[in-house]
């Protein structure tokens, strides 16, 4: 799988960098489990199984979903919830 990757260096010159491309058994780190994260990990994932790679994911996320209250989302999930 190959990436155009566009470098911005220091001088604001218009070099541009090699293409990134992922290797099988490659590991990918996702910042942010939520809307995105999750987005981008689904189809990374899936872009990944049709070109043949197996790729290592880890999302890192700060919040702790095993706890009830704002450390978690048993608040938002309660709100939603909620009669309107």
């Amino acid at each position: 799988m190959r990436l155009d990757h566009q470098s911005f260096p220091a001088d604001n010159s218009t070099r541009k960098a090699a293409p990134l491309q992922l290797e099988d058994g490659a590991r990918v780190a996702v910042m942010g489990g939520g809307p995105a994260g999750a987005l981008f990990s689904y189809f990374l994932l899936d872009m990944a199984e049709r070109a043949g790679l197996h790729l290592k994911l880890d999302i890192y996320e700060p919040r702790d979903f095993s706890v009830a209250g704002p450390a978690g989302w048993d608040g938002v999930a309660r709100a939603a919830r909620r009669p309107r």
